[in-house]
């Protein structure tokens, strides 16, 4: 497997000071990949209907609360469970990968050997996830991994793909971040990369299949990034599956809100689990695109 870590502190480094505030996802900018509105008409009805008899049993249950965050922080988890068991994505087969923390959810394709992509931000020491998914994906797939801290993360996440030591987030800056070290979590002034850069230039992977973003905090700016007509389709990336932490902390309430009427207005995404402890730990899949579609929806309607 490889090991960027030296090389890569410096390129980092190169793009935090050379280039402009908006980072190096300007590289990103030349990229001409099929746009997510070229799909679209692909979909087969049926799934149509499916995704809409969801959106609207979700915007019943959260719209009416959608002016209180703490209230719908509070109700999110349950509405988000309703609509699963009441409409028909709960015929959807979600496989429970655990890390003994916390449970990621993969709808697997046993019948596709094409290779998958899954991109891991925020490592934390813990691939028991990706090492099980690894044993069940088809051979050859891919694994990218980035956590800022290097000790402990390189040659664990090396041991089944590429490892990534910087931070990932929404702009290529220096600052602060919440990182999780011997001694616990703590703040400290890391390199970020942009994640268009990130996806686009590092990994070269514009389709997705597994996203598992724990990052601690810019989940709140990366996921809308990733509505229609946004930056994710300006670049040609897609993301099918995708695991989502969004941590409790810096004004939280009000921003999950934005999030959410962002994701209902696009309709991209159903929401499938939404776990909550101190965080909401949150699965979604793409119903819009349509090789997401074709390789983890329709075997299961059509």
């Amino acid at each position: 497997m490889v090991h960027l870590s030296a090389l890569l502190m410096i390129v980092a480094m190169a793009c935090v000071f050379l280039f402009s505030r908006s980072g190096c996802s300007s590289f990103a900018t030349s990229i001409e990949f099929e746009t997510s509105s070229r799909s679209r008409g692909e979909i087969p009805l049926e799934i149509h209907k499916i995704y809409n008899d969801w959106h609207q049993c979700i915007n019943d249950k959260l719209l009416p609360v959608m002016a209180d965050p703490k209230k719908l922080w509070s109700f999110f988890g349950e509405s988000i469970e309703t609509c699963r068991q009441e409409t028909a994505l709960d015929k959807l087969n979600l496989t429970e990968h655990s890390n003994n923390e916390e449970i990621k959810y993969h709808i697997h394709n046993n019948t596709d050997i094409t290779p998958s992509v899954v991109v891991t931000l925020g490592v934390g020491r813990n691939i028991l996830a990706e090492q099980q998914l690894k044993k069940l994906l088809p051979q050859g797939s891919l694994f990218f991994g980035a956590d800022p801290i290097y000790e402990g993360n390189d040659q664990l996440y090396s041991s089944i793909g590429t490892f990534f030591p910087i931070a990932v987030s929404n702009e290529t800056k220096m600052s602060q971040a919440y990182v999780l070290k011997k001694g616990g979590y703590v703040y400290q002034t890391v390199v970020h990369i942009d994640v268009i850069t990130f996806l686009a230039k590092l990994t070269e992977t514009p389709f997705i299949d597994q996203f598992l973003m724990d990052n601690e905090g810019p989940e709140y700016d990366i996921i809308p990034m990733m509505g229609v007509n946004d930056e994710f389709d300006k670049n040609g990336l897609v993301a099918c599956q995708i695991n989502v932490e969004f941590h409790a902390y810096n004004n939280f309430h009000e921003r999950f809100v934005f999030v959410l009427k962002k994701l209902l207005d696009d309709r991209r995404y159903a929401i499938l689990k939404a776990s909550h402890e101190t965080h909401y730990r949150v699965f979604m899949l793409n119903f819009e695109h349509a090789k997401c579609v074709e390789k983890y929806i329709m075997h299961y309607f059509v």
